[in-house]
């Protein structure tokens, strides 16, 4: 059996076919199948093609395991979330998969269920050599958590994270602009007390949005009696924090929800109370995930560029295990979109 770079080729009665197979049919060199089908280098599209399809007549396969042996690159990319329960992740983990497909990668996705310890399994993997860098929403780690990944000089990126390291780049959206908006859309409705139920305080997210709501709520001098309640970001976490919220006199006219999930739970504690919405009281979410515009009220939020964030981390990715950047870490903020439906409306007479 002989190992070369691409294939193992056995000495059987049919012999597999090689790279020098590919180059012969194409008309190229072995150097430009190589950097054709490895993404290497620039290859001319029509050259591209044409080695792609001499590969695919020849029924020939890359070894990814002879390749990574060579290379030492496994070209898998680890994608690490806290709740792919979360519907904001799958829109998110279509972006970065899409990306990176395009670039000859793979992508292992990791959820760690917001444990701290299975992000440190999962970080393992890229020291391990297993994983050649890492997408990371974290929900428990701190920066010292990554210091041997980075002292390995092994790409990461970082969503929505309050991690700041001169190294790492990161993707994020401005959740204090985001709470701003979504306060704002309320009060311009003629709201005054507005309640908010907040994700975790040791999420980086669940925390700014709660920071945007103080700051928008005491900006309209309406922060006299804040009702803020803690709540997981599920949908039971909003049931049961909204009926805390409905015990409270003076009720609330309007729930602002850390994400669309929380807000939906929200909705369904609404129901089960007999009170409308918006009739009774509006209701604000975060993501605009799918099923938020098809509930039984569909849901006003602010609207996340899931696909974008999950396409734009990977391409920083790309650049740095291609050597295209070798700068410090770059801070990508991307816009949000408030998505007005039936959800909101004005309060109810007084």
């Amino acid at each position: 059996m002989e190992v070369n770079d691409y294939v193992i080729v056995y000495s059987t009665e049919i012999d597999m076919p090689t790279i020098v197979d590919v180059a012969r049919v194409a008309g190229v060199s072995t150097a430009t199948v190589s950097h054709a089908l490895n993404n290497t280098r620039y290859v001319d599209p029509q050259l591209r093609e044409r080695v792609l399809k001499a590969a695919q007549d020849l029924g020939y396969h890359r070894n990814a395991v002879a390749r990574g042996l060579r290379t030492k690159r496994t070209r898998s990319l680890g994608l690490i979330i806290p709740d792919i329960a979360n519907p904001f992740f799958p829109e998110f983990a279509r972006g970065v998969q899409d990306a990176a497909t395009q670039a000859g990668y793979t992508v292992v996705l990791c959820n760690t269920d917001w444990q701290k310890d299975k992000e440190h399994e999962f970080l393992n993997l890229a020291q391990q050599g297993l994983l050649d860098g890492i997408i990371l929403n974290p929900s428990e780690i701190a920066g010292q958590d990554l210091s041997n990944l980075i002292k390995a000089d092994i790409p990461i990126v970082l969503i929505g994270s309050r991690i700041d390291h001169p190294k790492l780049d990161q993707v994020s959206v401005d959740n204090v602009v985001g709470a701003t908006m979504a306060v704002n859309h309320l009060v311009e409705l003629g709201h005054r007390r507005i309640a908010h139920l907040a994700g975790p305080h040791t999420s980086s997210s669940g925390s700014r949005r709660r920071e945007g709501f103080v700051q928008a709520m005491r900006q309209r001098n309406l922060d006299k009696d804040l009702t803020i309640v803690e709540v997981p970001f599920n949908q039971e976490g909003g049931y049961q924090g909204t009926r805390s919220i409905l015990a409270k006199e003076p009720r609330p006219t309007a729930l602002f929800a850390a994400n669309d999930v929380i807000a939906i739970g929200a909705l369904l504690a609404l129901r089960d109370a007999g009170l409308q919405v918006p009739n009774a009281l509006s209701v604000v979410g975060f993501d605009d995930i799918p099923v938020a515009a098809i509930v039984s009220t569909p849901l006003t939020t602010i609207a996340q560029p899931k696909y974008q964030m999950g396409e734009c981390a990977t391409n920083l990715l790309l650049d740095r295990l291609s050597g295209r950047e070798k700068g410090p870490g770059r801070r990508v903020k991307l816009d949000l979109e408030l998505v007005t439906r039936s959800s909101t409306g004005p309060p109810p007479p007084a």
